[in-house]
């Protein structure tokens, strides 16, 4: 499901699935599933549903499941996109939904916005605020470099700050 399809009405996945735990089961039978076989299989970083030969991520099926269609992105706010709990999930904007990314798995620092500036040959701290790049400061050490990303990061993308 992207964030503009409204393919289904919470009733409609209500007669399909039932909840629970964080997961959809099939209430009838569909194909060789059986009433009560978990609905949805892992895909890359999601897990996802087949309705009807379309493919649907699962965390877009269980919010719509308890609240209808949503327009936006929905964000797994523990960063895990296995774990559809629906306490788990948000909704939110592309970018809210980029603030809350893991470290990239390229980043040489370890430390999500730090990275070595040759130049000044200190450490770099930057963040990105509504698709702009935000100059937090050179530091001699990364430790401070960290430290002061952690804080602007938390001021800037408040409940969707991930800090390594």
């Amino acid at each position: 499901m992207t964030k503009t399809d409204s393919h289904f009405t919470k009733e409609h996945l209500q007669s399909l699935f039932e909840y629970k735990d964080g997961n959809l089961f099939w209430k009838e039978k569909k194909g060789i599933k059986l009433p009560g076989t978990l609905a949805g299989t892992p895909s890359h970083h999601y897990s996802q549903i087949c309705i009807d030969y379309k493919i649907y991520r699962t965390h877009r099926l269980i919010w719509a499941y308890h609240y209808g269609p949503s327009k936006f992105f929905i964000d797994h706010i523990n960063g895990n996109t296995f774990d559809n709990h629906i306490e788990n999930l948000r909704e939110c904007t592309i970018c809210e939904n980029q603030h809350n990314r893991k470290v990239s798995k390229n980043n040489k620092s370890g430390v999500k916005g730090v990275s070595w500036s040759n130049q000044k040959q200190k450490w770099r701290a930057r963040v990105l605020l509504d698709g702009k790049e935000v100059h937090i400061g050179f530091f001699n050490s990364i430790d401070d470099a960290k430290a002061s990303i952690d804080a602007a990061r938390n001021e800037l993308h408040k409940s969707f700050a991930r800090n390594n």
